[in-house]
């Protein structure tokens, strides 16, 4: 309507300054980076958000000033309603194109109204697919939306079988990959949920702790298919991962999980970690 899009001009400026201090934020840490800090400390202050979840677009900011860019091309799972993903500032504010992948029909309706309306998106920069992502159909859905071979990014949170769906993917060499992970299983043990197609995040257990993978096992995943894990964001959501050569050329050193590794900041806040465990050791988690 009119008045949703009157609204949208009036906060160009509020978000372009808001884009400009962030990233005059990230040019003083990038300074302070060559000063010795460790590889940890210069994501962490590299941090911060305009779209994303957490701090996830500052990092992918500097993640891509050090490999630079090959197509712009981003393909991500699990976006919700679009409006909070690690491709949306990609694609609003760098121009990028993007295919966004989302099971839930009314979120995958939202998102598309959101980038339909957004002034800053080209109707050819994004496609937004309604089908719920299996690692039977993966290939399939990324094939049949034309995206193949080497991409920039490529980002999956789909609380539930990333593993099975991230170890599937083979039509696309992305160079930077970015991996939910389920912080509540530790860093220590590499283990996943058993793969079920029709598998429902909150269906299958009311707690919520039994998804996802362990980042061990993400990571472990990842170095099979030639990447390395450089980092996490800071509140225990997030993994990153640079093809082995590229991370090299760029300076990034292979970070080791333990070291990488963050709790979950939110569960830390709101519940008991010790009856978690407890809870999750009951669990039908799979050693992979």
């Amino acid at each position: 309507s009119l008045s949703l899009l009157v609204k949208e001009v009036k906060s160009i400026p509020s978000l372009l300054e808001a884009i400009k201090r962030d990233l005059n934020s990230l040019l003083i840490s990038r300074e302070v980076s060559e000063k010795g800090l460790s590889q940890k400390q210069i994501l962490k202050n590299s941090e911060f958000k305009i779209y994303s979840q957490n701090g996830e677009d500052g990092i992918i900011e500097y993640i891509l000033s050090k490999i630079k860019t090959t197509n712009k091309i981003s393909v991500e799972f699990g976006v919700e309603n679009g409006r909070e993903c690690n491709s949306a500032n990609l694609v609003i504010n760098n121009g990028w194109k993007a295919l966004f992948i989302e099971g839930d029909r009314k979120m995958a309706l939202e998102a598309e109204k959101f980038y339909r309306r957004n002034l800053f998106v080209m109707p050819n920069q994004i496609k937004i697919v309604n089908k719920f992502v299996t690692k039977e159909n993966i290939n399939k859905i990324i094939a049949e939306n034309k995206v193949r071979g080497e991409i920039d990014l490529l980002s999956i949170d789909i609380d539930g079988n990333d593993y099975w769906v991230f170890e599937a993917i083979n039509i696309i060499k992305p160079r930077v990959i970015i991996l939910e992970y389920n912080a509540s299983l530790g860093e220590n043990k590499a283990v996943t949920i058993k793969y079920d197609e029709r598998f429902q995040r909150y269906s299958s257990e009311r707690s919520g702790l039994y998804f996802g993978a362990s980042i061990s096992a993400l990571t472990n995943l990842a170095k099979k298919k030639g990447y390395i894990l450089i980092g996490c964001d800071s509140t225990g959501c997030n993994a990153f991962f640079i093809k082995a050569d590229i991370a090299k050329k760029a300076g990034f050193k292979e970070a080791k999980v333990k070291e990488a590794y963050y709790p979950m900041l939110r569960r830390l806040k709101s519940e008991n970690t010790t009856e978690n465990s407890k809870k999750m050791e009951k669990m039908s988690f799979i050693q992979v």
